[in-house]
């Protein structure tokens, strides 16, 4: 577990403003605000991209240790009480949290404490594990994990890991409605889901303007998610995403595939009825949805109320999460 008398690093890439990294920087955060020396340790993966799942090569050797870099933290990122190192100390009373996109790393520290942080699934559409040949769930007994969301931790109890325990966080704190007049505009991700997306688009562009969420500041997104009335999300939620998260406190309703986290109502606590399969059949269907949503947003917003509640209050089971990591 994670000792109060000693060190904690934690791993992240460097310069990245993602849900991921700044979840790692808002656990550097808590944990330094309940007096805990924590440390990240940034890598500046650059044109080298060895060790991540999401690149399918892998890499033992310490060729990856030559990465890390002393200050990558984002400027997004300052309202964080973190600092840096490019040290780790290989002590059994020490701990290091390392995400699921660094798993080789766990390879090169032979007595410290391991943490792997499963910030998303891993599970592919069709309930197969990729990557055994790397991470062996059945021989790797004496790492823990952690898990923020339903869907890895149904992960974890499916591949037999041998501890793992919550820490689910939340949504940056800046984000929140305006309570500006909403207006007729439909948000998304282009990053993720966009071929399916685009479709919807296609048929509903001449009705209702639709706003592509990206190279946006916090401010920013916190502005047109306040003017929005709808959020759509047809990626494959490999974990509690940010931005229908944040849709959601800003007061938008959100529909989303039925895919990944999003298929577990602990993950996204909306019903049913939002969510989608990416067929070709249900395209009217949510497009009728969607006019229905923009005609009588008051009427569907109440069923968003629950979510939001929800959300409200992550950051006390955050801070609960932590506390009960600490010995």
């Amino acid at each position: 577990m994670i000792n109060k008398s000693h060190k904690t690093y934690i791993l992240c890439p460097a310069y990245i403003e993602t849900g991921g990294p700044e979840s790692l920087h808002l656990l550097c955060h808590t944990l330094r605000n309940k007096n805990i020396e924590c440390y990240m340790v940034y890598t500046n993966e650059g044109p080298y991209k060895k060790g991540h799942p999401g690149h399918g090569v892998i890499d033992s050797s310490a060729e990856w240790m030559d990465h890390i870099i002393l200050n990558g933290k984002p400027n997004g990122y300052q309202q964080y009480n973190t600092i840096s190192t490019i040290e780790i100390e290989d002590s059994p009373n020490n701990t290091i949290i390392i995400p699921e996109i660094y798993l080789n790393a766990a390879n090169k520290f032979n007595h410290i404490t391991k943490f792997i942080w499963w910030l998303a699934s891993r599970i592919l559409p069709d309930g197969s594990y990729k990557q055994n040949e790397w991470f062996d769930f059945s021989k790797n007994r004496e790492i823990k994990h952690l898990y923020n969301s339903k869907f890895a931790e149904h992960m974890l109890l499916q591949l037999n890991a041998a501890q793992y325990f919550e820490l689910k966080t939340f949504v940056n704190e800046k984000i929140q409605s305006t309570n500006i007049e909403k207006e007729n505009i439909i948000c998304f991700n282009p990053k993720k889901g966009y071929e399916y997306t685009s479709k919807i688009i296609q048929q509903l562009n001449s009705k209702f303007q639709f706003v592509p969420i990206q190279n946006m500041n916090a401010n920013q997104i916190q502005n047109i998610l306040s003017r929005s009335k709808l959020y759509i999300d047809f990626g494959h939620h490999p974990g509690r995403e940010r931005l229908p998260r944040e849709a959601a406190l800003c007061n938008c309703c959100v529909i989303s595939s039925f895919a990944g986290s999003a298929m577990f109502f602990e993950d996204m606590p909306i019903p049913e009825s939002y969510k989608f399969e990416k067929s070709l059949h249900n395209i009217d269907i949510i497009c009728n949805l969607i006019e229905s949503i923009m005609s009588d947003y008051l009427g569907h917003m109440k069923n968003f109320y629950y979510y939001k509640n929800i959300l409200n209050n992550n950051k006390k089971q955050f801070d609960l999460n932590v506390e009960n990591l600490i010995i």
